[in-house]
């Protein structure tokens, strides 16, 4: 988990409302993210591979009949660990449990293989037989070397003592403790002889897709609800106090694979990334308001929560200037609520804004079923603006970058002419001053910067345009 990207920030500018758009307080605007594909009945290592390698190691590929699947040892972009291919059925942090109905003994296992095992991997295919739980035995089969083509196998399966009530499977393409980059197994048409069930999706024919939505410029955990194959915790709502869409929260617990927590939260931040990031907010006063409507469950209080800061140049820490929180009690119908902290001590220069469905305070476990709808979030009754992304034509063409980050600008007629980078305390430590020929692939050295997240502000002819990236 600690290999999330860390894609971090979105700026707010006093520029001209007639260039800008205002920011997404009123979560119109959503964005859906595609991951990749996955064969519809199994599980993978692919929410692990991605963290890693930013792609999958369980792929569909063509195979001798129709598709097959692809496992694969892949190296982490980041450090030198190896992920290793991991399809399963079954509860994997807790093997053989879990597991699917199946009540009779298979002959044998066959199928088409091939496979490239490194020297010192070894890949394998286990199937294990229960009853009321209990594992009545099962079969391991190692694979090593290489086997250049698809080629049919069978191998025999030993036969329980009593008929099972269900099965697990696992297979994978290295050794889990100490996998080697490169293994790759690939099988096709896996069945059992003498029985008339199959494990489903035994062709590897039916994918699905991965994909989540998120409202733009908030950070969720719907990325990792996601790569767990779990109900998101953040949905976007037609129920609004005004517009279309609203935006939905509701507590989901996620005990999977040794992770055992509650979300139900977002905050301001980049779309897609999942990390909360302050808002760059220059001002010496706060107040606001927004409007909900809250279905708790038993007990339960929604939380939103204000936070502003500074950053003292002294002591290079970011100091937190107040903090503001509203209890939601249950309102079956849209309520407005409005607040201030009055004026500051300080002029504040970042805001932090958190949204809970559940109440997460003092070690408070949040109620399941609570159901939180957030919409037209004002702050100091001006809320600050920023280019349209859309409009602006602007794209980073490689994110995360090593050396050389490559911005794109669509905008023919709206030409950059500046770009500067910031880092995480707000600090400008790049400027380039861009031609207007050049202006429609710029590329920038960022070679030297350290491995970190960075603002960049894009200064178009019409308006700017505020994007993030990654160092690694």
């Amino acid at each position: 988990m600690k290999y999330l990207s860390s894609l971090l920030f979105l700026c707010l500018l006093n520029i001209g409302v007639n260039q800008a758009q205002e920011l997404n307080f009123n979560f119109e605007r959503w964005q859906e993210f595609y991951l990749y594909d996955e064969p519809k009945g199994y599980e993978t290592y692919n929410f692990q591979s991605y963290f890693v390698t930013f792609a999958p190691n369980v792929t569909k590929i063509p195979g001798p009949i129709g598709s097959a699947i692809r496992l694969e040892n892949k190296r982490a972009l980041l450090d030198s660990a190896v992920v290793p291919g991991v399809l399963y059925i079954g509860d994997l942090a807790q093997f053989p449990a879990g597991g699917i109905p199946f009540n009779e003994i298979a002959d044998s296992l066959t199928g088409y293989i091939r496979f490239d095992i490194k020297p010192g991997d070894t890949a394998i295919i286990v199937f294990a037989y229960k009853r009321l739980g209990i594992t009545l035995g099962f079969d391991l089969i190692p694979i090593a070397g290489t086997l250049a083509n698809f080629t049919k196998f069978t191998v025999p399966l030993t036969k329980p003592f009593f008929a099972p009530d269900s099965i697990v499977f696992l297979m994978t393409s290295g050794n889990t403790n100490n996998p080697i980059e490169g293994s790759f197994v690939e099988v096709d048409e896996l069945k059992f002889t003498n029985t008339t069930k199959q494990v489903p999706n035994s062709s590897f024919e039916d994918w699905e897709s991965i994909s989540f939505e998120e409202p733009e410029e908030w950070a969720t955990a719907n990325l990792l609800t996601t790569l767990l194959r779990t109900k998101n915790s953040v949905v976007k709502s037609t129920d609004a106090s005004e517009g279309d869409y609203s935006l939905l929260l509701q507590p989901v617990y996620v005990n999977k694979l040794g992770l055992n927590r509650f979300f139900g939260a977002t905050y301001f931040g980049e779309t897609g990334s999942g990390v909360p990031t302050p808002i760059p907010y220059k001002s010496n006063k706060f107040n606001y308001t927004f409007s909900y409507k809250y279905l708790p469950e038993a007990n339960d209080s929604a939380l939103v929560i204000f936070r502003g800061f500074r950053f003292n140049t002294q002591t290079q820490t970011r100091e937190t200037l107040f903090v503001k929180l509203d209890l939601l009690a249950g309102s079956p119908t849209f309520k407005t609520v409005s607040g201030n902290v009055g004026l500051l001590p300080a002029e504040m220069d970042s805001l932090m804004i958190e949204i809970y469905s559940g109440n997460y305070v003092n070690g408070l476990t949040p109620k399941l079923g609570s159901q939180l709808w957030i919409d037209n979030i004002k702050i100091n009754e001006v809320t600050n603006t920023f280019n349209d992304n859309k409009e602006s034509g602007i794209k980073i063409l490689t994110n995360p970058v090593s050396s050389t980050l490559t911005i794109q600008n669509n905008a023919i007629d709206n030409p950059v002419n500046q770009i500067e980078i910031y880092n995480q305390q707000f600090q400008k430590i790049k400027s380039s001053q861009i031609r207007e020929s050049q202006s429609s692939t710029v590329e920038i050295n960022v070679q030297s910067l350290p491995a970190s997240n960075y603002f960049l502000m894009i200064k178009q002819k019409s308006g700017i345009t505020v994007k993030t990236f990654t160092k690694i």
